[in-house]
C-alpha cells in the first residue's frame, strides 16, 4: 500500500473522502483528450461496468477507442466541438448501458482551449425506469381501451333487453318509456364507443360527437317528428368523458322533446344545437327551436317531469346554469358551463 493510498485511508476513517475517490466511486466518467483526441485522463466508477481500463486508453485516440475514422461519429463530433470552444451533449450505449455526456473545453493557465474535458454519467437505471412507466402507461391505455369497449357492449345488451322489454308490451305509453329509456342508454354507450375508438382515451371533441348523437337522433326521431331536422353548430373543443355523458344526456332529452313536442302535428321546423366556447373559457350549450314556445306558467324549478329532472339533475352535476328562454318564436334552453 502506498503512502497515498493509506492516508486516503486515514481521512476516510476521519469521514473525508478525497475528491480521486469521490470520483472512483461515482457512476461515471470522467475523461479528456488533448488537441488530437488522445485520452490525457480517465477515472470514474463506471469504468468497470463497461469494462473499459483507464491505464490501457491513456495516450490512445478517440478514433481508436471506438474503432472507426468517422469525424460524424457522436463522441468525437463531440470533443471536435469543444475543442472549437463549444460545449456539447450526447448519449451513447456502451456494454449495454447508457450514458448522458457533457463535453466542454479544456483550457490553461492562459486561458487557451488545450483539449476537452468529458463528464459521462450512466443513467441506466433511470432509462429503465422511464421505460418502465411508458410501458405502464401503455398497459394502463390498453386497459382503458378494453374497458371502454366492455361498457359499450355492455350498455347495448341492456338497451337490447328494454327493447324485447318494450315490444312485448301492449301499452303505447309504457313502450314509450322504454323507448326513451334505450335513448338514454344509447347516448351513453355512444361516448364508451367514441373513447374506444380514439386514440384519446379520456378526451372528446365534443363537435364531431354531437353531430354524430343529433344525427343517430334525427333516425330515432324520424317517425315521432317526420319534416323536422336537427341542426348543428358547435364550436371544436375537447371534454373529458365524465363531463360529455351528462352533456350528452342532456342534449338527448332536450332535442328530443323539442323535435316531438315544439312543433305542431305534421309541421315542418327545426331544433338547432348550439355548442359555444366562451372567450373567458367558459363553455354554452343552447337547445333551441321556432316552434310553438313553452307554456305561459311553464317554471323550470317546478318542472318535474322525468326528462326534465334529468335535465336539472344533469346540470347541477356539471355546476352549470340552466335557464330557459321565450325569444318571441319558439324555446330556448341555454346552458352555462364554468371555465
Amino acid at each position: 500500500m502506498t503512502e497515498r493510498d493509506a492516508a486516503g485511508e486515514t481521512r476516510e476513517a476521519a469521514g473525508v473522502v478525497s475528491a480521486d475517490r469521490l470520483v472512483d466511486r461515482m457512476p461515471a466518467i470522467v475523461w479528456s483528450v488533448d488537441g488530437e483526441l488522445r485520452f490525457t485522463a480517465l477515472r470514474g466508477g463506471a469504468l468497470r461496468s463497461v469494462g473499459l481500463d483507464a491505464d490501457a486508453l491513456i495516450g490512445r485516440t478517440l478514433f481508436e477507442r471506438f474503432g472507426t475514422t468517422d469525424e460524424s461519429f457522436v463522441p468525437i463530433a463531440a470533443a471536435r466541438r469543444a475543442l472549437a470552444g463549444e460545449s456539447a451533449r450526447y448519449e451513447i450505449e456502451l456494454a449495454g448501458r447508457v450514458f448522458e455526456s457533457q463535453v466542454d473545453p479544456l483550457t490553461d493557465a492562459d486561458g487557451r482551449i488545450v483539449g476537452a474535458v468529458g463528464l459521462s454519467v450512466d443513467i441506466t437505471a433511470r432509462r429503465q425506469a422511464e421505460d418502465a412507466l411508458v410501458e405502464a402507461a401503455r398497459e394502463k391505455d390498453v386497459l382503458l381501451k378494453e374497458v371502454n369497449h366492455r361498457v359499450k357492449n355492455s350498455l347495448q345488451l341492456v338497451s337490447s333487453l328494454l327493447t324485447l322489454q318494450a315490444l312485448s308490451n301492449k301499452d303505447p305509453d309504457v313502450r314509450a318509456q322504454f323507448q326513451e329509456a334505450c335513448g338514454r342508454i344509447g347516448t351513453v354507450a355512444q361516448v364508451h364507443q367514441r373513447l374506444y375508438m380514439s386514440d384519446r382515451f379520456r378526451m372528446v371533441a365534443v363537435a364531431d360527437y354531437l353531430r354524430d348523437l343529433c344525427g343517430e337522433l334525427s333516425t330515432s326521431l324520424a317517425t315521432a317528428a317526420g319534416g323536422r331536422s336537427i341542426l348543428v353548430d358547435a364550436d371544436e373543443a375537447d371534454l373529458p368523458a365524465d363531463s360529455l355523458i351528462p352533456l350528452a344526456l342532456i342534449v338527448n332529452e332536450l332535442v328530443t322533446n323539442a323535435m316531438k313536442y315544439a312543433y305542431g302535428p305534421g309541421e315542418p321546423g327545426d331544433v338547432l344545437v348550439s355548442f359555444q366556447v366562451l372567450p373567458d373559457g367558459a363553455k354554452r350549450l343552447t337547445i333551441a327551436d321556432r316552434g310553438r314556445g313553452l307554456p305561459a306558467d311553464f317554471d323550470m324549478a317546478r318542472a318535474n317531469s322525468l326528462g326534465m329532472k334529468v335535465v336539472k339533475a344533469f346540470a347541477g352535476q356539471l355546476r352549470g346554469s340552466l335557464r330557459a328562454e321565450s325569444p318571441g318564436v319558439g324555446t330556448r334552453f341555454v346552458l352555462d358551463l364554468p371555465a
